[in-house]
């Protein structure tokens, strides 16, 4: 992690502008420098963005359900094919469901359910901070 960020800096995919929006206010009032997108192809534009201008994220914390595209788990797909090594925590409603029931198989990290909590979601960013 650069020296300049307090915690982590992170990609975050939602395509519910609400969930957008809280998000990114409390990763930055968790201490994270977060840059929040709305699809897979905005994910994967930012992605590239940053790792080419040498400050590539510290992880991905993506939606499963992302509406028309890519889900969570092929978005991971791209992203791992630019960074094989890019720490994801994969977010969603149905906790039960695959993939997100099987996260670990897919190549998440964490799992989060909505709705979550403070701590819920400071603890997902932290264990893959660490991963």
């Amino acid at each position: 992690m650069r020296a300049d960020r307090t915690r982590g800096y992170l990609l975050v995919v939602d395509d519910d502008e609400t969930i957008r929006g809280l998000m990114g206010d409390v990763l930055r009032w968790l201490g994270h420098s977060a840059v929040i997108v709305g699809d897979a192809d905005a994910a994967v534009a930012r992605f590239v963005e940053a790792r080419d201008t040498s400050q590539p994220f510290d992880a991905v914390l993506t939606d499963l359900y992302l509406g028309v595209g890519d889900d969570g788990a092929s978005l991971l797909r791209r992203l791992r094919s630019l960074e094989p090594t890019l720490p994801a925590v994969v977010i969603t409603g149905n906790p039960e469901a695959a993939p997100a029931s099987d996260y670990e198989a897919y190549g998440f990290q964490a799992r989060l359910g909505k709705p979550f909590r403070l701590n819920e979601l400071d603890a997902a960013v932290e264990s893959v901070l660490h991963y």
